[in-house]
């Protein structure tokens, strides 16, 4: 049977002053875009093929994240599917960051992008 997707955020320790839309952040310094912002936008595919907004199963739904980086901005949207979301979340928690840790342009750089696009 599918289980049924239910969006998890980060506790109150990581995101303290972060925007409700925000649900975990993550940092590695490998890589260029090194500040992984995973949101509260949610889509699943319907099984006649249509894309809806909201969760619904694990194996069809989708969550948006970014990727920015302190000297670029942001870099790009991308969307990865929840149980993939989970897994990284399972296997990067050591790389989890506090949104106050996060530096002030890419904050600003988020919130004029929620702004915009919503």
């Amino acid at each position: 049977m599918a289980q049924t997707y239910k969006p998890r955020r980060a506790g109150n320790r990581w995101l303290q002053g972060a925007p409700s839309y925000i649900h975990v952040c993550f940092y590695d310094p490998k890589f260029t875009d090194g500040y992984t912002i995973f949101t509260r936008d949610f889509f699943h595919v319907a099984s006649n093929g249509t894309i809806k907004d909201g969760a619904d199963q694990y194996h069809n739904t989708y969550i948006w994240h970014l990727g920015t980086s302190a000297d670029l901005g942001i870099s790009g949207w991308n969307e990865m599917a929840a149980h993939v979301c989970a897994s990284y979340r399972y296997r990067c928690k050591h790389r989890r960051i506090k949104w106050a840790d996060i530096p002030d342009a890419i904050k600003q750089a988020i919130e004029d992008t929620q702004n915009d696009a919503f």
